[in-house]
């Protein structure tokens, strides 16, 4: 979820000293007039543990960016690229300034079952979520999709990406909740932490 439920923005100046400390190691030429989706784990102690770096940023945060705070970082990375221009205001400064205006959520659909895709996952539900509720839905797979065997990993397969947007990051839990209980025609296991449920 973004912008993270359970990380207070009073704590960002820990993660800004953590990504000046990854970039003193970068040649200049390599991040010049250039933006990056970094990707990591925060522990209750404060450890700071970096699992992806991504150039370019990518288009799924892109939306998300464009949902929660309704800037572009498109037009931002075109302008850097253009002449060096960096936005003046950004989502990470939205964020540490409490200027949130909704929070996202892109529920992943997955499967460990193989099988025809169109019997694992209820279209109709799906069809319901598109056109009824107006939430962006990304096919990774379609209907007429049969997994064997060999395409299930330890990860499963990814059918579907959802974007939920919520007020608040209850709604968007809240929603998650509700369209995994309705999206599987066959039961999946998955099991959620301690502070994601619904209320």
């Amino acid at each position: 979820m973004t912008p993270p439920f359970n990380y207070p923005a009073s704590k960002a100046k820990l993660i800004e000293d953590w990504v000046d400390d990854i970039w003193a190691d970068f040649p200049t030429s390599v991040i010049e007039d250039s933006s990056f989706n970094i990707e990591l784990w925060h522990t209750p102690q404060d450890e700071i543990i970096l699992t992806e770096i991504k150039p370019p940023s990518c288009t799924q945060l892109s939306l998300q960016l464009s949902l929660q705070f309704g800037t572009s970082l498109f037009g931002d990375n075109l302008a850097l690229a253009k002449d060096g221009s960096e936005p003046k205001t950004t989502p990470w400064s939205m964020w540490k300034n409490g200027e949130v205006k909704n929070y996202t959520l892109i529920v992943l659909i997955t499967t460990i079952n193989p099988g025809n895709v169109s019997e694992i996952l209820d279209y109709d539900y799906v069809k319901h979520l598109e056109d009824k509720e107006k939430i962006l839905v990304r096919h990774c797979k379609q209907p007429s999709d049969v997994l064997r065997d060999a395409d299930i990993t330890a990860a499963g397969v990814m059918l579907l990406q959802i974007w939920v947007v919520g007020q608040t990051p209850q709604d968007c839990i809240n929603k998650e909740i509700e369209i995994r209980s309705k999206i599987y025609k066959k039961k999946e296991d998955y099991e959620y932490p301690p502070t994601w449920a619904s209320k």
